[in-house]
């Protein structure tokens, strides 16, 4: 039980290890979506014209509307994209008429899906053979002590394919908020420019001429 223990221990800690860079890219876009909000409210609290006269506001006498973080982020066209992808495979995509990209996003959550069903068997097959072993029933193909550790690690892999479930998840989701972004901007490969004729100017280079004699007296 002791080495059992430790050998859950040393995985927990892996796990958490491999959770870091991924915490903090989710904190990262958290941050980033929430300053974006924040300055479109400032923005829009602003008045239309600047005046001179700046009448004192009784801050103590006004109610502070409560915001809610959850319609907050998923707001606006991009965030409804991300809420459709976030609840349905590929919702986000259909959304945004993606259409070559919702088999894509189709076969990223079913292959997780399925590589988690596999660790899951996996993990219940060791553990009935453990379980027949404090039972009294021996398996001679496995050792028990063989069992008990391909028990641990298939618990271990169990773990990680939920992890990878939920990033495999988690980047169709960012995938749908960055491309409904892109839809709102021009991006055509139109880079004509206008010029006002006071800008313009010729330079003339006399070709084939011959350079003006005086005239005899």
């Amino acid at each position: 039980m002791t080495k059992n223990s430790t050998i859950s221990t040393i995985n927990l800690e892996k796990l958490t290890l491999s959770l870091r860079p991924f915490l903090l890219f989710l904190s990262l876009i958290f941050f980033n979506l929430q300053g974006v909000n924040g300055q479109k409210t400032s923005n829009s609290q602003l008045p239309s014209s600047t005046q001179t006269n700046v009448t004192p506001v009784d801050t103590g006498s006004q109610k502070v509307a409560k915001r809610n973080t959850f319609s907050t982020i998923f707001s606006g066209k991009p965030g409804r994209a991300a809420l459709y992808s976030l609840v349905v495979p590929s919702g986000g995509q259909i959304y945004n008429k993606k259409w070559w990209k919702v088999p894509l996003a189709l076969g990223i959550d079913g292959y997780f899906v399925y590589n988690l069903s596999n660790k899951y068997s996996e993990f219940r097959k060791y553990d009935a053979i453990v379980t027949d072993y404090n039972n009294g029933i021996s398996h001679p193909e496995i050792p028990e002590s063989s069992a008990r550790n391909f028990r641990a690690q298939a618990r271990t892999n169990r773990e990680y394919a939920w992890v990878y479930l939920i990033v495999g998840h988690l980047v169709t989701v960012f995938d749908a908020y960055v491309d409904r972004h892109l839809l709102d901007f021009d991006i055509s490969p139109d880079l004509t420019f206008g010029s006002s004729p006071s800008t313009l100017f010729t330079l003339s280079f006399p070709l084939n001429s011959k350079p003006a004699r005086p005239s005899l007296p």
